[in-house]
């Protein structure tokens, strides 16, 4: 939130968004990875990075980013083995624990 602060509209407007985009992101990586569709778990898994860039959500950032690097190498290294779940549950939680941290800075902001 600190980089979105000068503009408080911005940031509620974008922040609704999030809150709203966030079980849907988290419900298209859970399909992806029980499917076990690498290219649907990578589409999703960047657009979950886009929305975390906002906020500066280094947590989730950096787990997105991980999954996207293990997917990389997935695609270029036969017989590789992933824990997807293990890493699109840790993507959830951060997720999960962004939208209550957004959730209640959107309160605060409600007169």
């Amino acid at each position: 939130m600190v980089n979105l602060k000068r503009n408080r509209v911005a940031a509620e407007r974008l922040v609704t968004l999030f809150l709203e985009n966030q079980p849907l992101l988290v419900a298209r990586m859970e399909a992806a990875q029980n499917k076990g569709d690498l290219l649907a778990l990578k589409d999703v898994v960047h657009d979950i990075r886009s929305n975390c860039v906002l906020f500066s959500a280094q947590r989730a950032v950096d787990l997105a980013r991980d999954i996207e690097f293990a997917l990389h190498e997935a695609a270029h290294t036969e017989g590789l083995i992933v824990d997807w779940a293990g890493k699109t549950a840790a993507l959830r939680e951060a997720l999960n624990d962004m939208a209550h941290e957004l959730s209640q800075y959107h309160q605060q902001q409600q007169p």
